[in-house]
């Protein structure tokens, strides 16, 4: 395994200043790159920041935030990635400009260096095409959660390339960091966010359906997700699947009365518009399932617009969905969808193609497959 000592972090904003604080903190001499030497800088500011916050609290002797804060080298020159044992990219989410710089770094970095980049939907494959195919097998994703220094988790993502000792030697490293490791196939939304995205849209559906207030919700999905109690432990997926099969014929089968169905327009669990309690404030979304990214963005109670200052605004949509405005799930949704612009891409284009069919479909006359017309009825 590669003996990691000298870590170059591309990009030193919200999560780029918090991976440079994190490798400081266990000895590691760390580079904090941006092409603007003010941007490096003020990241390295953060970082003091935060060391002085712990120091203030005890969690950390003056001593020691002096020693971490004198690892962290500000810097506006790529070419210091020369000396690198593992480049870290953390720039914004989009797939051109992460690859633009991938080239830019895998033209000076050492043959050695691992690539890790914190892309937290972009398929890793893809960024691995930037650089040269000789170091495709020391590629890997390494997705770590905000706030950096806080969250415990660190997801690595392994393409078809990455070799297994890439992957072993920077789970080592994340375990070195002290976090909880875990490691999945180059898929969209990895591991995290594929499990958290249906998470989410039934929190909003329980909520619409009046299940209960968006408090309670945001209540019970707080306290009951336990880090000890995960979805696959015994009994838990089969119980699951049961109660996923019951649900599913209950809505699909002819017939059937959904409980929704049953107890009327306006009352819980029945259909209609939702009665929040008085004081709730929520985020009513425009019609039609459209892309992924706009649950918090604006505060709770304002109509999110299609586009919100100037930007495609992102997210599940469903007509007549009302999202519940409870704090902590607002933010949990605005941090986790933040980054997921390729996410956002790969919906929005499977979506206009399942509407071009339903377009199709709609226009076709009635009275048999394909449009044939019905033949009149003899008199």
């Amino acid at each position: 395994m590669t003996d990691i000592k000298h870590v170059f972090v591309a990009g030193a904003g919200l999560m780029g200043h918090g991976i440079a604080q994190v490798h400081a903190a266990v000895g590691k001499n760390v580079t904090l790159y941006e092409p603007d030497l003010t941007r490096a800088q003020a990241g390295r500011d953060r970082i003091a920041g935060n060391l002085q916050r712990a120091v203030d609290k005890g969690k950390l002797v003056a001593d020691d935030r002096a020693a971490v804060l004198d690892r962290v080298r500000a810097s506006d020159d790529i070419g210091t990635v020369a000396d690198a044992d593992l480049v870290i990219e953390a720039v914004f989410e989009d797939l051109d400009v992460k690859q633009r710089l991938w080239r830019e770094l895998d033209a000076q970095a050492p043959p050695r260096a691992i690539f890790a980049s914190n892309t937290s939907s972009i398929a890793i494959h893809r960024l691995a095409e930037a650089v040269d195919p000789a170091r495709r097998d020391r590629f890997i994703g390494m997705h770590f959660f905000s706030p950096v220094p806080v969250m415990p988790l660190v997801e690595l993502i392994r393409s078809d390339a990455t070799s297994d000792d890439t992957v072993e030697t920077v789970r080592s490293l994340a375990t070195e960091l002290g976090k909880q490791v875990i490691v999945s196939r180059d898929t969209p939304g990895f591991i995290v966010n594929r499990i958290l995205m249906p998470f989410l849209a039934d929190a909003m559906r329980a909520y619409e359906q009046g299940v209960g207030s968006a408090e309670d919700i945001d209540t019970g999905a707080r306290h009951r997700a336990q880090p000890s109690d995960g979805p696959a432990r015994p009994g838990r997926l089969h119980r699951v699947g049961r109660l996923s099969r019951r649900d599913a014929r209950a809505r699909g089968r002819p017939g059937s009365r959904s409980p929704r169905a049953a107890a009327g327009p306006g009352r819980p669990g029945g259909g209609g518009t939702p009665r929040p309690e008085d004081g709730a404030r929520v985020l009513r979304l425009p019609a039609r399932l459209t892309s992924l990214r706009a649950v918090g963005v604006g505060p709770p109670g304002d109509r999110v617009d299609r586009r919100a200052q100037g930007r495609e605004v992102e997210g599940f949509r469903e007509e007549g969905h009302l999202v519940p405005g409870g704090e902590a799930l607002q933010r949990a949704i605005q941090e986790i969808l933040a980054h997921d612009h390729e996410a956002g891409r790969r919906l929005r284009a499977g979506l206009r193609s399942r509407i071009r069919r339903h377009r199709v479909r709609s226009r076709r006359p009635s009275g048999g497959p394909r449009g044939r017309r019905r033949r009149p009825e003899h008199r």
